[in-house]
């Protein structure tokens, strides 16, 4: 290990010793920034010294996004010139539109609805799924036409915090199952939309995945998302519940005619290609090496 030029770390628990040497890959700083949700004050205490440590010793700080390189900023000290924005990105092999008679084998292996909303991530507080259920109770109560909503993210096991809002509504709320991997882009085709309130992402997968697979994004106008998704989606304020209402009722009142937002979607998935990512990580490293 002594010899080596340069160690990859794709994440902010770098090894002390050979912190010099380090290429460190930062994807956001979610218990930071969510505390309310990230309690421990022992990973707090660990967080803060970790990059504290890599903003004073790291050989080169990438980050997922720019929004993630201003949080580091703003919260940590650390400068422009010590970091590089490379984006994560999807597998175009994996996340593309499946075909009709592949949406009807996923949804009866699985028996879900033939129409649903997606949301995903119902096991972490900050991904904000109780700001969605609370709000589509209230779009049911006025439109009974309105497709369920489906939740993923937990392998079928209902968080505890939404027991209590999914009482007594399981006629419009599903829990999917767990997924193999590839069957993803069936959960997202077949969705009328992916919302995604979330209250902080370093980068958002989801999003770009839904629109890979060419569907419609209700998102929240909150951390990276805009940065992502620039003009391709739908934007609410996810603390503001009449917010997601205005913007959900324009969205129902165009779903007849979606091939823009679609194209729109294609078009901003195709930016983020894994093939780009990795020549510029490799550039990287032959920069530094040199």
């Amino acid at each position: 290990m002594a010899d080596m030029h340069l160690l990859d770390i794709p994440h902010f628990n770098v090894p002390w010793r050979y912190l010099s040497k380090c290429v460190v890959t930062i994807h956001d700083i979610i218990p930071y920034k969510m505390k309310q949700f990230f309690p421990s004050f022992a990973k707090q205490i660990y967080l803060k010294l970790n990059l504290t440590l890599i903003r004073r010793f790291a050989k080169k700080v990438v980050t997922v996004s720019a929004y993630t390189a201003q949080d580091l900023q703003v919260e940590f000290g650390f400068s422009a010139q010590q970091m590089q924005v490379i984006y994560n990105a999807v597998d175009h092999t994996i996340f593309f539109p499946e075909t009709k008679a592949g949406d009807e084998e996923f949804l009866g292996k699985y028996q879900l609805p033939q129409n649903y909303f997606l949301t995903v991530g119902i096991g972490k507080e900050h991904k904000n799924i109780l700001f969605i259920v609370e709000a589509m109770k209230q779009l049911w109560q006025e439109d009974n036409s309105i497709p369920p909503l489906l939740l993923a993210g937990t392998g079928g096991t209902l968080p505890e915090y939404l027991q209590t809002a999914v009482d007594g509504w399981e006629k419009y709320i599903f829990l999917c199952p767990h997924l193999p991997y590839v069957e993803l882009r069936n959960l997202y085709k077949n969705a009328t939309a992916l919302l995604y309130p979330s209250l902080y992402e370093g980068f958002g997968f989801p999003v770009i995945e839904a629109q890979a697979c060419g569907t419609a994004v209700l998102a929240a106008n909150a951390s990276v998302l805009p940065e992502v998704l620039q003009d391709s989606a739908f934007f609410f304020d996810p603390r503001d519940r009449d917010s997601f209402l205005q913007v959900f009722r324009m969205f129902w009142q165009q779903n007849k005619n979606l091939k823009q937002w679609q194209q729109a979607g294609f078009a901003n998935a195709a930016r983020f290609q894994w093939q780009q990512s990795a020549r510029a990580m490799v550039q990287l490293y032959d920069t530094l090496a040199d």
